[in-house]
Protein backbone atom coordinates (compact mmCIF):
# COMPACT_ATOMS: atom_id res chain seq x y z
CA UNK A 1 0.00 0.00 0.00
CA UNK A 2 1.13 3.41 -0.13
CA UNK A 3 -0.46 7.01 0.93
CA UNK A 4 -0.73 10.10 -0.99
CA UNK A 5 -1.16 13.14 0.82
CA UNK A 6 -3.48 14.96 -1.08
CA UNK A 7 -4.20 17.37 2.71
CA UNK A 8 -0.52 18.90 2.26
CA UNK A 9 0.59 21.44 0.10
CA UNK A 10 2.14 21.02 -3.39
CA UNK A 11 5.31 21.84 -2.15
CA UNK A 12 5.76 19.49 0.59
CA UNK A 13 8.24 17.07 1.12
CA UNK A 14 9.29 14.29 3.63
CA UNK A 15 12.84 13.32 3.88
CA UNK A 16 12.94 10.50 6.29
CA UNK A 17 10.52 7.73 8.18
CA UNK A 18 11.07 6.84 11.71
CA UNK A 19 8.78 3.87 13.30
CA UNK A 20 7.77 4.75 16.82
CA UNK A 21 7.75 2.83 20.02
CA UNK A 22 3.59 2.78 19.03
CA UNK A 23 4.13 0.96 15.80
CA UNK A 24 3.20 4.46 14.25
CA UNK A 25 5.21 6.11 11.26
CA UNK A 26 6.58 9.95 11.65
CA UNK A 27 7.20 11.44 8.23
CA UNK A 28 9.83 13.87 8.73
CA UNK A 29 9.99 17.09 6.11
CA UNK A 30 8.96 20.10 4.93
CA UNK A 31 6.69 22.37 3.86
CA UNK A 32 6.93 25.79 2.03
CA UNK A 33 4.66 28.88 1.51
CA UNK A 34 7.30 31.32 0.38
CA UNK A 35 9.75 29.93 3.17
CA UNK A 36 10.84 26.82 4.19
CA UNK A 37 9.18 25.37 7.42
CA UNK A 38 9.65 21.78 9.82
CA UNK A 39 6.95 18.97 8.62
CA UNK A 40 6.26 16.24 10.70
CA UNK A 41 3.09 13.86 9.97
CA UNK A 42 2.41 10.44 12.24
CA UNK A 43 0.28 8.12 10.33
CA UNK A 44 -1.02 5.04 11.47
CA UNK A 45 -1.12 0.93 9.92
CA UNK A 46 -3.19 2.21 7.43
CA UNK A 47 -1.33 5.38 6.50
CA UNK A 48 -4.03 8.00 8.31
CA UNK A 49 -3.11 10.59 10.60
CA UNK A 50 -3.14 9.51 14.38
CA UNK A 51 -5.11 11.47 16.20
CA UNK A 52 -3.02 11.75 19.65
CA UNK A 53 -0.58 13.21 17.59
CA UNK A 54 -1.29 17.53 17.35
CA UNK A 55 -4.74 16.11 16.62
CA UNK A 56 -4.62 14.14 13.91
CA UNK A 57 -2.73 17.16 12.19
CA UNK A 58 1.01 17.54 11.03
CA UNK A 59 3.19 19.67 12.89
CA UNK A 60 4.62 22.71 10.74
CA UNK A 61 7.53 24.56 12.86
CA UNK A 62 8.33 27.87 11.09
CA UNK A 63 11.64 29.93 11.70
CA UNK A 64 10.45 33.28 11.85
CA UNK A 65 13.89 34.61 12.46
CA UNK A 66 15.78 32.93 9.36
CA UNK A 67 15.36 34.56 5.67
CA UNK A 68 14.23 30.80 4.43
CA UNK A 69 13.11 29.27 6.66
CA UNK A 70 14.32 25.61 8.31
CA UNK A 71 13.72 21.89 7.06
CA UNK A 72 14.07 18.76 8.67
CA UNK A 73 15.73 15.91 7.19
CA UNK A 74 16.05 13.29 9.93
CA UNK A 75 14.78 12.14 13.22
CA UNK A 76 14.91 9.17 15.74
CA UNK A 77 12.63 8.58 18.94
CA UNK A 78 14.26 8.27 22.27
CA UNK A 79 13.63 5.60 24.56
CA UNK A 80 11.14 7.86 26.87
CA UNK A 81 9.14 8.62 23.80
CA UNK A 82 10.54 12.01 22.92
CA UNK A 83 11.14 12.56 19.50
CA UNK A 84 14.53 14.26 18.21
CA UNK A 85 14.74 15.73 14.36
CA UNK A 86 17.86 17.54 12.76
CA UNK A 87 17.69 20.09 9.85
CA UNK A 88 19.59 23.04 9.29
CA UNK A 89 18.48 26.62 8.72
CA UNK A 90 17.87 28.46 4.74
CA UNK A 91 19.13 31.43 3.24
CA UNK A 92 21.67 32.23 5.53
CA UNK A 93 25.34 32.59 5.10
CA UNK A 94 26.21 31.16 8.09
CA UNK A 95 23.57 28.62 8.13
CA UNK A 96 23.37 26.51 11.46
CA UNK A 97 22.07 23.04 12.17
CA UNK A 98 19.04 22.81 14.46
CA UNK A 99 17.75 19.95 16.82
CA UNK A 100 14.58 20.41 18.09
CA UNK A 101 12.78 17.42 20.42
CA UNK A 102 9.00 17.19 20.73
CA UNK A 103 6.95 15.27 22.85
CA UNK A 104 5.38 12.27 21.75
CA UNK A 105 2.20 14.09 21.45
CA UNK A 106 3.74 16.40 18.80
CA UNK A 107 4.60 19.87 21.34
CA UNK A 108 7.74 21.23 21.17
CA UNK A 109 9.67 20.00 24.35
CA UNK A 110 9.93 23.52 26.15
CA UNK A 111 12.65 21.56 28.88
CA UNK A 112 15.31 21.01 25.78
CA UNK A 113 17.64 23.52 24.45
CA UNK A 114 16.29 26.87 24.71
CA UNK A 115 13.24 26.26 26.10
CA UNK A 116 11.12 26.76 23.29
CA UNK A 117 12.34 23.34 22.17
CA UNK A 118 15.47 24.12 19.83
CA UNK A 119 19.37 23.71 20.00
CA UNK A 120 21.08 25.84 17.35
CA UNK A 121 24.30 24.58 16.79
CA UNK A 122 26.98 26.93 14.79
CA UNK A 123 30.05 24.69 14.18
CA UNK A 124 31.81 26.69 11.56
CA UNK A 125 31.55 30.06 9.17
CA UNK A 126 30.48 28.48 6.45
CA UNK A 127 26.92 26.61 5.74
CA UNK A 128 26.50 23.90 8.50
CA UNK A 129 23.87 21.25 7.45
CA UNK A 130 23.05 18.73 9.73
CA UNK A 131 21.42 15.50 8.55
CA UNK A 132 21.26 12.65 10.73
CA UNK A 133 20.96 12.14 14.62
CA UNK A 134 20.82 8.95 16.51
CA UNK A 135 20.40 8.52 20.20
CA UNK A 136 23.27 7.16 22.16
CA UNK A 137 22.61 6.05 25.82
CA UNK A 138 20.91 9.51 27.33
CA UNK A 139 22.78 11.76 24.75
CA UNK A 140 22.64 12.55 21.14
CA UNK A 141 24.92 12.26 18.21
CA UNK A 142 24.51 14.55 14.71
CA UNK A 143 26.29 14.87 11.88
CA UNK A 144 26.14 16.64 9.02
CA UNK A 145 28.27 18.44 6.36
CA UNK A 146 29.25 22.00 6.43
CA UNK A 147 30.99 23.88 3.14
CA UNK A 148 32.58 25.82 1.45
CA UNK A 149 36.16 25.42 2.78
CA UNK A 150 39.16 25.12 0.97
CA UNK A 151 39.51 22.14 -0.27
CA UNK A 152 35.66 21.60 -0.47
CA UNK A 153 33.40 19.78 2.05
CA UNK A 154 33.74 18.77 5.53
CA UNK A 155 31.46 16.05 7.26
CA UNK A 156 31.26 17.06 10.62
CA UNK A 157 29.81 14.82 13.67
CA UNK A 158 29.19 15.77 17.34
CA UNK A 159 27.32 14.37 20.51
CA UNK A 160 24.53 16.63 22.42
CA UNK A 161 24.70 16.39 26.36
CA UNK A 162 21.15 17.10 26.50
Amino acid sequence: GFVVFDSLGSKDEIFDLVEMHDENILGIGSTYDGTFNGLLVCLDSTGKFVDTFNGGKPVVTPAPEVPGGIQWLSGTQRPDKKIVVIGSTIGEANSKTVITQYMPNGEPDKNFGDGQGNLDVNLTDGLDMGSSIAVQGRQLVASGTSLPHEGGVRPFVFRCLQ
